[in-house]
């Protein structure tokens, strides 16, 4: 039987950025789900517990799950909260934003995260058209996005990563691989160094590259994923 791998993309993405990852993967079972967040969605932003359903949802069938940057934080908090479910057999986390405690949350912090907001649709959308669009259409196209997503669902999204410090992160002891850009100018790689010291057994990765690594080295990423494929029985 082969390997089931669920890839999870982060907020208004699409599943267009997994493409050469996928194709690096395809002797296994790779599913992209829709998720409840893409641009064009809004319920989620009314209904906290729609994201909740929806990562719970995707746990039952792969073997390992691996998210990107909303999805991850979203993805660490259930497995991490108190009504925690069993983890599937390997986690990994791309461009996670994590912090240790409260006071990591402050104005500055707020600030810093909210301008960068609209730089990072445009690196995604940048990054899914493989330099193929028109870098001003890319513009107009990141403006879109970023009024479809609302302040309300940039909220949700600080709000996901505020809760970061209150999960339990030994709960993916030896389950968990983090892989971050180290040119990432939204999630700071510190993060993602962070929660590798906070959970024993886990697997740090710095690739070179910004937000989107799955795009930027997808050979390293499809690397990484490979090498968290729980072992054949024999």
């Amino acid at each position: 039987m082969n390997s089931r791998i669920c890839l999870i993309s982060g907020l208004g993405g699409s599943a267009g950025v997994w493409a050469d990852v996928k194709e690096l993967l395809s002797d296994c079972a790779v599913s992209i789900p829709d998720v409840p967040w893409a641009s064009t969605a809004s319920a989620w932003k009314y209904d906290p517990e729609i994201t909740e359903r929806f990562c719970r949802s995707q746990l039952a069938d792969c073997d390992v799950l691996v998210a990107h940057s909303f999805a991850a934080v979203s993805v660490f908090n259930l497995l991490t909260g108190p009504n925690r479910p069993p983890p599937p057999a390997h986690v990994v986390l791309l461009s996670m934003f994590y912090a240790s405690r409260a006071e990591h949350f402050d104005w500055s912090h707020f600030d810093r995260h909210r301008a960068a907001f609209p730089g990072v649709m445009a690196d995604g959308l940048r990054a899914e058209s493989q330099g193929r669009a028109n870098p001003a259409l890319l513009d107009r196209m990141a403006e879109v996005v970023v009024d479809a997503v609302g302040p309300l669902g940039w909220l949700r999204f600080y709000e996901a990563y505020h809760a970061t410090w209150q999960g339990s992160p030994r709960a993916l002891v030896n389950r968990l691989t983090l892989i971050h850009g180290d040119a990432d100018l939204s999630a700071d790689p510190a993060d993602s160094r962070a929660l590798h010291a906070q959970v024993p057994g886990s697997i740090l990765h710095i690739f070179k590259g910004g937000h989107f690594p799955m795009v930027d080295t997808p050979e390293a990423v499809a690397l990484a994923i490979r090498s968290a494929l729980p072992l054949p029985l024999p």
